[in-house]
């Protein structure tokens, strides 16, 4: 569903941004019509994982993409990612998100994806319903 009603001229990316104590937040930068929006969430990557979970399960239990990133085993003994490490999981992330708004999810997944990513326009608002 989101395929469908995400507008094109809308470019979003996931970027490597201020870190929160020692811990890296990955920013998302939206583009309406080729100028530059305010930045938009700003999460660690927890945030994006339970968000993934979300919309799978609001999309009857299907992801939304099948390229979400992995949580590195060395992150759950408590070691922290390289620089390098924590921009190619922004890459990931970059990638996971694009290919969500490619992707024909169900239109509760599709709501709580644009509730997520607080881009406002009415062919998107999540409080409006969505034609199935």
């Amino acid at each position: 569903m989101i395929k469908s009603i995400w507008p094109e001229s809308y470019n979003v990316n996931i970027v490597l941004g201020e870190k929160d104590g020692t811990h890296p937040q990955y920013a998302l930068r939206v583009a309406k019509h080729g100028l530059q929006q305010d930045d938009g969430v700003k999460a660690r990557f927890g945030a994006y994982r339970d968000l993934n979970n979300r919309l799978t399960a609001l999309n009857n239990g299907r992801p939304c993409a099948d390229n979400f990133p992995l949580t590195m085993s060395k992150q759950q003994w408590g070691f922290t990612l390289s620089p390098l490490e924590e921009q190619k999981r922004a890459q990931d992330l970059n990638a996971w998100l694009n290919a969500v708004l490619t992707s024909e999810i169900d239109a509760s997944a599709a709501k709580e994806l644009v509730k997520f990513l607080k881009v406002s326009d009415d062919r998107i608002n999540p409080t409006s319903d969505f034609n199935v």
